[in-house]
């Protein structure tokens, strides 16, 4: 702030002080003695104090700079050492101070350079004159300059025109700066500044943008240069950006245009990006790139994380390379700008750009990544103080297991693979972001104990989104070393699931975990519908493709979910588990319902929880159904097992895997010779004991109060004491289906058709915020004879598939069930379209998601111009109930076929609902029938086959049909449909809701 002076003027500014002369002292001291001494004193004029302006309060060494005056007057001292003499510079700074020991209130009188203290705006039209030069620190302190415009008619263009002798710019927003330069003559250009270009003074550009503007340059010098930051650069730019738009006109026989640079001499760049249109009209002289026109790699300065925006640039990323590579240049890559914009944190490609900058081994929150329409921005200085996480322990129960809490630090595993807190270097700043906050100290590392932590536990079930970061799965492994080893730590679910997993990867193994090794222990686990897909790997399993010798897998379960792989040579082990357990690996106390799924041409080991079995299983089965092409190598348990193999106590159900035996083949002959405690049992068996009795009398831990398998009922399989029996799986961003499930020939319920609307109506999806069109094609004489039917998909990003059906007058028929054949379907990126030729009055249109069992309704269009008539709606009849007290629940059947149906609800001792008989008189329909279930949350249904959820025993004796189910009732409804999945028919439904709907 300003600091009085009682002394006036300092003698530097006003030069030294004259001696007075004796005759003048004389005469002065006369007048002191005489009378009238008094009245002269008073007559004097009152000394006025000079204010002195500290332009360093903060005494950093940095002149304060507050307005665009001061930012001008820079070109008057490039230097920042304060000692310009020129009146400008005084003008700009008035009442500084001058005098050498205090210049300008900076410390000890040495001053190095200037810094923001406040956003500027440029508010005059009159063209900015470029600064001559800079060498020195620019702080922008996280402010920016607004709407500075250049109009050039000689020299180059840019705000400053050249940096020099090792200058440094950081933390500074150019935004909206307009340059236009019309210099015949004028080489180098750029809007921060016009040239870098001498490599023994390099400058420094560091957390740094420009943002909108534009940069137009007409110029026929030779090698006419123009950057959307700098024009010739050739040091070292770090975490910043440009999107201004570039343009390279004139008659120059060879120019450079570039995003960020025009040209680069051995520049290195870190984390940054430009995403700008960038143009010249005769591209054939021109070095054009998104992000630099031209690279000279003469030394070996490097790139690193750099990329451009090729869909809005409108070019590659480099125009052009001289000089080769740098021996340690890595490539500057181009995406689109849904690529550029997708990731909304630091995944994909910005996962290392949380730098550590000041190397206190935390990073340091620099970039923001908006939403998945926004390019990064960066933060201020106290954008990123505020988001720094505060220091955690991650630790807290002091039990040497690393919490994990959310997906992220599920995702850093792989950086840490020992668990011990110590992260690989490369992905140092990437693991300090999943884990914010963390305590890097060799003596109190992550919050463990003295002993130091050896793994990880969840605490929190965590479920992977429909899309994002981590969907799909990259398998977990060490990449600390070449070639890759496994996964060698503690992972303890805590009882607690990871629901919805998918992993599409192709390599050698795959699954949540690549490899688990030989230190490896994973326990206390749920994997809740897992989705695992690979076309060229050789073990596949919902947990891990391999588990190695001495590595433990025990209290794992599996439920539902699907394990797919296809492939045309070699041979691979597929299980609902792991893909193989070789000799020495132990496997106990697990199970899998995963649904097992592989076409191969080659050998195949599949089994319903092991694809091979080399080393122990104890107390573990498998119901999960299995597909495959090889009878050989397919066991509702095991694919196939080695000469070392043990186990004890376990079993396969061979009615539900569909598999006659729980081993396919045994040994090394790879057939079924020898003999094996593994057994087999049909559903009912597997059901029936309740307790540790019977076939799992041997499953009874020694201690017995030591929780591990709770049987339930004697029609549910056994499940692990976590697994909670009414686990309704609602995944992150999946909306079930209503009433009915998606493939019954009708609309959702929700949202009936409207007859009397004059346009076909829509029914989409709004959680992925699709939207669906139906054009309806006239003939000449204006009847409807086809549509087209297009699909935004909104957010989603799975498989879909398309189902048609066609309404008679009474009901629907889907197109499969009639044998007609699905018109071609086509997706591109997130639209589906497809053309029909049925008359768009007796066709409804469901675009449903992929898998039969997911049971997702994407979007439903319905193309009918007229009224489909009643049975669009399920028809209500009477309901017989055991219920002492209303409502009543509802039966809905179908009246073609005459068919009633029946709720009984069962009331336990205090009269609340605990379960439901339901039984169907099919009428006169022969046909064979299924089961669907689907569980009310309060919101929407969701499926039991979506959720994993086995559907209890479904009894026919002729037309009638029958289901016992243990769930509440009033939250449980029950939809009889036809035996095909594609065939869409309903038959009945039984809604057994005693409240509420």
């Amino acid at each position: 702030g300003p600091r009085p002076s009682a002394l006036g003027p300092r003698p530097s500014a006003l030069g030294p002080r004259p001696l007075y002369t004796l005759p003048k002292l004389l005469a002065t001291i006369a007048l002191l003695v005489g009378g009238g001494a008094l009245a002269w004193f008073a007559a004097l004029p009152t000394a006025q104090a000079q204010t002195i302006t500290d332009y360093d309060p903060n005494d950093n060494g940095l002149i304060d700079i507050t307005t665009i005056a001061q930012l001008s007057a820079i070109r008057h001292d490039p230097r920042g050492a304060g000692t310009s003499t020129d009146q400008g510079y005084a003008d700009a700074f008035p009442n500084r101070d001058t005098n050498t020991a205090t210049l300008m209130g900076c410390p000890s009188g040495n001053c190095r350079g200037y810094e923001l203290t406040a956003d500027l705006t440029y508010a005059t039209t009159t063209g900015w004159t470029p600064i001559a030069n800079l060498d020195t620190t620019l702080e922008g302190n996280g402010h920016t300059i607004t709407g500075i415009h250049m109009n050039i008619t000689t020299g180059n263009a840019g705000m400053i025109n050249r940096l020099d002798n090792n200058a440094v710019i950081r933390n500074l927003g150019l935004i909206n700066f307009n340059v236009t330069s019309t210099a015949a003559g004028a080489t180098l250009n750029g809007i921060l500044a016009a040239d870098n270009s001498n490599p023994a003074f390099p400058a420094d550009i560091i957390h740094t943008y420009v943002q909108g503007g534009s940069i137009h340059v007409s110029s026929n010098a030779a090698n006419a240069t123009v950057g959307g930051l700098v024009g010739y650069f050739s040091g070292a730019l770090r975490a910043s950006y440009a999107t201004a738009a570039v343009t390279m006109t004139g008659t120059s026989t060879a120019r450079y245009a570039g995003g960020l640079f025009g040209r680069c001499l051995r520049c290195a760049i870190y984390n940054a990006y430009a995403a700008g249109p960038v143009s010249s009209p005769d591209a054939a002289l021109a070095h054009i790139g998104g992000l630099v026109g031209n690279f000279d790699h003469s030394a070996s300065r490097v790139n690193f994380s750099a990329y451009c925006d090729t869909e809005r640039s409108g070019q590659p990323c480099v125009g052009s390379r001289t000089g080769g590579n740098g021996p340690a240049d890595t490539p500057v890559t181009g995406y689109t700008t849904a690529e550029m914009q997708a990731p909304t944190g630091y995944y994909g490609i910005y996962l290392n750009w949380n730098i550590d900058g000041d190397s206190n081994d935390h990073p340091d929150w620099l970039w923001d990544f908006g939403t998945a329409t926004d390019y990064p921005t960066i933060n201020t200085p106290a954008e990123r103080t505020a988001a720094t996480p505060s220091d955690t322990d991650y630790d807290s129960d002091d039990n040497g297991l690393i919490e994990i809490s959310n997906l992220d630090q599920l995702n850093a595993l792989r950086w840490d693979p020992e668990g011990d807190g110590q992260p690989i270097g490369r992905h140092r700043n990437a693991y300090g972001t999943a884990f914010g906050g963390r305590d890097p100290a060799t003596t109190t590392r992550m919050g463990c104990p003295a002993t130091g932590c050896t793994g990880y536990e969840l605490t929190a079930s965590l479920t992977f989104p429909a899309a994002g970061p981590h969907t799909p799965w990259t398998p977990v492994i060490e990449d600390r070393a070449t070639p890759a080893e496994p996964y060698n730590a503690t992972f303890d679910g805590q009882g607690r699931a990871l629901i919805n997993l998918r992993v599409e990867h192709h390599s050698d193994n795959v699954g949540l975990f690549d490899t688990l090794g030989g230190s490896s222990a994973v326990r206390d686990l749920l994997l809740v519908n897992p989705q695992v897909t690979t076309t060229d790997a050789g073990n596949v399993g919902s947990l891990a493709g391999r588990l190695l010798a001495g590595g433990a897998v025990s209290r794992v379960g599996v439920l539902g979910g699907r394990i797919a792989a296809a492939q045309t040579s070699s041979y691979v082990r597929a299980g609902g588990l792991l893909g193989q357990a070789v000799s020495g690996a132990t496997v106990s106390d697990s199970y899998s319902s995963a649904e097992i799924a592989v076409n191969l041409p080659a050998i195949t080991f599949a089994g319903g929880l092991i694809g091979e079995l080399g080393g122990a299983l104890t107390n573990s089965f498998a119901y999960g159904r299995i597909a495959a092409v090889n009878d050989l190598s397919i066991g509702g348990l095991i694919g196939v097992t080695g000469t070392l193999t043990t186990s004890t106590a376990a079993y396969c159900d061979t009615e539900a895997s569909g598999q006659p035996d729980c081993i396919g083949a045994r040994a090394g002959d790879y057939w079924p010779t020898s003999t094996s405690p593994v057994l087999e049992y049909t559903t009912a068996e597997l059901q029936t004991p309740t307790g540790y009795t019977g076939i799992y009398e041997a499953w009874a831990p020694a201690d017995t109060s030591t929780q591990r398998w709770d049987f339930g009922g004697p029609d549910q399989y056994p499940a692990l004491w976590f697994d909670d029996r009414s686990y309704v799986v609602v995944a992150d961003g999946i909306d079930a289906p209503p009433p009915g499930g998606p493939r019954q020939a009708q609309p959702p319920q929700d949202t009936p058709y409207d007859p009397a609307a004059d346009h076909p109506e829509i029914y989409t999806n709004d959680l992925y915020e699709m939207a669906a069109t139906c054009e309806v094609q006239r003939n000449a004489d204006g009847d409807p004879e086809s549509s087209l039917i297009t699909f935004d998909l909104g957010s989603y990003q799975g498989a879909v598939i398309l189902h048609l059906a066609i309404w008679n007058g009474e009901f629907f028929m889907s197109y499969e069930s009639q044998d007609i054949a699905m018109p071609p379907f086509e997706r591109n990126g997130q639209s589906a379209t497809v053309m029909v030729t049925t008359n768009p009055a007796q066709t409804r249109f469901l675009l449903d998601s992929v898998s039969p069992t997911t049971n997702l309704v994407l979007g439903y269009a319905d193309c009918h111009t007229d009224d489909p008539g009643a049975e669009s709606e399920p028809v209500e009849s009477a309901a017989t109930s055991t219920a002492a007290t209303p409502p009543a629940p509802k039966v809905y059947v179908n009246d073609r076929y005459e068919m009633t149906a029946a709720c009984e609800v069962q009331r336990n001792a205090d009269g609340e609902p605990d379960g439901a008989v339901i039984r169907f008189d099919l009428g006169s329909y022969e046909g064979e029938v299924l089961l669907h279930l689907s569980l009310w949350n309060g919101e929407y249904y969701a499926s039991y086959e979506s959720q994993g959820i086995d559907t209890p025993p479904f009894q026919r004796n002729g037309q009638s049909a029958t289901v016992r189910v243990a769930t509440n009732p009033a939250q449980t409804r029950f939809l009889l449909d036809s035996v095909a999945p594609t065939s869409n028919l309903v038959l009945g439904y039984a809604d057994c809701h005693t409240a509420g709907e």
